[in-house]
């Protein structure tokens, strides 16, 4: 059997693949040859790095193998629309057996049962992953901004999260850091860029104000003054759908932006 190393993960759910195979092979990247994705009840459970025969596997191929993953899955969260929460990714699992007086398998934490829910689950080919891991970037810049990006889905409270994803899509599009160019990107480059899905506009809570906000800056506004006459009900459910919608928003500008 090929060396390989497995990844735990926890918090990427309500997202399926089709058929029975959930592997892919990988090119160009040095001795990775193949990807498993691995499901349990509509969560991404784990990642199971393969690599060639004759690899041994040292800390910076660890270290390399931990970044590919965690730059894969920031692209299926912000591409494939999955909902986030605890975002997690772990070393779980390394069968080594090139190293020298060992039996090659070390297990750093035992796998635990995740919990799913059911609604809404969209169903993606393995093909359709298989091309987002082979879209990742070789460009440092832009794998520097998915890992900051990663960082900030890892923040487990997801009002907070919320806001600093917020904060993140401002840095991406408002060079004067305004809430009217994150207003102004969605209403004309992001909107039209596909009329059958785009985000909502509200009239601002700003007293004697009459412009309209979109609702992702609304939602901002809300949960940054703590406005407990504007917070609706099932909140975090909304801050979760949100939260998706913003990192659509994301993704779209960090495709686009050179």
């Amino acid at each position: 059997m090929n060396p390989y190393i497995l990844f735990y993960i926890t918090g990427i759910k309500n997202i399926a693949i089709s058929g029975e195979n959930h592997s892919f092979p990988v090119e160009n990247q040095g001795s990775i040859v193949s990807i498993d994705v691995l499901m349990k009840k509509y969560c991404l459970e784990g990642i199971k790095v393969w690599f060639s025969e004759d690899t041994f596997i040292d800390q910076v191929m660890k270290e390399n193998a931990y970044q590919l993953v965690e730059l894969f899955l920031i692209n299926i969260i912000g591409k494939l629309n999955a909902v986030v929460d605890k975002f997690t990714i772990q070393e779980n699992q390394i069968y080594n057996p090139n190293e020298v007086n060992k039996d090659g398998i070390f297990t750093a934490r035992t796998t635990i049962g995740i919990e799913c829910s059911t609604l809404a689950i969209p169903i993606y080919s393995i093909e359709q992953f298989s091309k987002i891991f082979s879209g990742i970037p070789s460009d440092s810049e832009k794998r520097d901004r998915l890992l900051v990006f990663s960082s900030i889905m890892k923040i487990e409270n997801i009002a907070i999260r919320y806001l600093i994803q917020y904060e993140f899509l401002m840095s991406l599009v408002s060079a004067k850091h305004r809430q009217k160019d994150v207003t102004d990107y969605i209403n004309h480059i992001f909107n039209p860029s596909d009329p059958t899905h785009t985000i909502g506009f509200h009239q601002t809570r700003r007293p004697g104000r009459t412009f309209s906000e979109d609702d992702i800056t609304y939602l901002r506004n809300i949960l940054a003054h703590n406005d407990s006459n504007a917070i609706p009900e099932k909140i975090n459910q909304i801050i979760s759908g949100m939260s998706q919608a913003i990192n659509e928003v994301i993704f779209f500008c960090l495709d686009t932006t050179p």
